[in-house]
Order: structure tokens, then sequence, then C-alpha cells
């Protein structure tokens, strides 16, 4: 979006310096220079080897800024309304909890809330796993009992996708998560299958400190 805010077509950027395409990145983004620097490198190669279907005067490059300007506008309005369930969740004792839980924001920790509700309404944790969908899916057959395959991916995909972000964070560090992590890769798993294993055993967790009010440990 900071790139094509400012460049709307290729031919704008092909003789950049990529020191200055990544100091602008740098500016207009959360990413350190040497990162925009690397990214700076790529785009300006990508550019210098594209075929564009359109020239720099073309109206479909004033189209494609007022789209730009579109999305942008999208965005804040996006930000705002989760700064509201931000400012909502505060209120609650259970946004608080999930706080103490590592890698989870104010923003992952409102939306995991706002996602599931009111916990009471589930009355196991196994029920709170279903209806995110990380639930084991069973296959039976006359040669195979209860071989477990995927996850059902049943339930509510939005709460799976911020369950994966958290996961994405907590395992950077050293927890109880982290280790379970560790462990499931020590016995070949795949990483984002260990992950998914480690979505579920948070939702547990956080099923249980929300029941009895409790920080993580």
């Amino acid at each position: 979006m900071a790139l094509f805010s400012k460049y709307h077509h290729p031919d704008e950027i092909k003789n950049k310096h990529p020191e200055t395409l990544a100091k602008y990145l740098a500016s207009k983004t959360c990413h350190h220079y040497n990162y925009c620097l690397k990214e700076a490198i790529n785009i300006i190669e990508y550019c210098n080897e594209c075929q564009s279907g359109c020239s720099k005067e073309s109206i479909d490059c004033v189209l494609f800024s007022e789209v730009i300007e579109q999305i942008k506008n999208k965005v804040e309005e996006q930000n705002l309304y989760l700064q509201k369930i931000i400012d909502l969740a505060k209120d609650l004792l259970n946004y608080e909890l999930l706080l103490t839980i590592p890698g989870i924001s104010n923003n992952l920790a409102a939306r995991i809330l706002a996602e599931i509700g009111n916990i009471s309404r589930f009355p196991r944790a196994r029920s709170l796993v279903a209806y995110a969908g990380i639930d084991p899916n069973v296959y039976q057959s006359g040669e195979n009992d209860g071989l477990h395959l995927k996850i059902t991916k049943k339930g509510n995909k939005e709460l799976r996708c911020l369950l994966y972000l958290a996961i994405q964070n907590t395992v950077q560090g050293n927890n109880v998560i982290a280790d379970y992590y560790r462990k499931k890769i020590a016995t070949g798993l795949a990483s984002k299958v260990a992950k998914v294993a480690c979505m579920n055993k948070l939702l547990r967790i956080i099923y249980s400190m929300c029941k009895n009010g409790v920080i993580f440990q």
C-alpha cells in the first residue's frame, strides 16, 4: 500500500536507487531499513523485468490511484472499528487474563474474545475446540477405527485464524505452548501441523483461564 500510494506505474520505480526506495518504505511502514532495502532491490528488479500493459499517462493509472485511496480509507475505517472493539473488551476480566499469554496483544485478545462470545455457553473445553473447528477429524472404517486425520474446519474460521496468529508469536518464546510445539516438532511433525496442535492446546488453556479466572502460567 505504501508503494502503490506513491508509484502508480513500474516505470516510476525502474530507475530509483534502492536506498531511496528503502528510506521511503521504512518511513511509511513498521519495517526496519535493512528489510526495506532488501525488498526495494527485489521490487526494482521486478519492475525492470516486467512489461506493463499501459503507459504512465494511461487513465488506468489514474483509476488505480483512486482505488488505492479508497482502500486506504476503508482500512482506516476498519481500524476505528477495531479500536472500538478493544475499548469494549477492556471492561472484561477475561481480556486482562488473555493479555498474560505470551504473543497475544490488545488486538488479538479483543478479537479472540469477540469471536468466542460468552464462555459459559461452552460446557467443556472440547466444545469450544469444536466451535473453532480445530478438533481432530475422526475416520472410521472396517480397517481403521478412530484414525485421526486433519482438523474438521467446520467451526469459526475467523477464530482459527486469530489463534494461528497468536501461535506464530507464542511458540517463539519460553512457555508451555512453545515447549509443546518443540515437543511435537521432535516427533517429526511438520511445523504447520505442530502449530495446529498448539492452537488446540492454547484454546483449551484460554477456556480454563476464563472459566477459573486465572492468569497464564
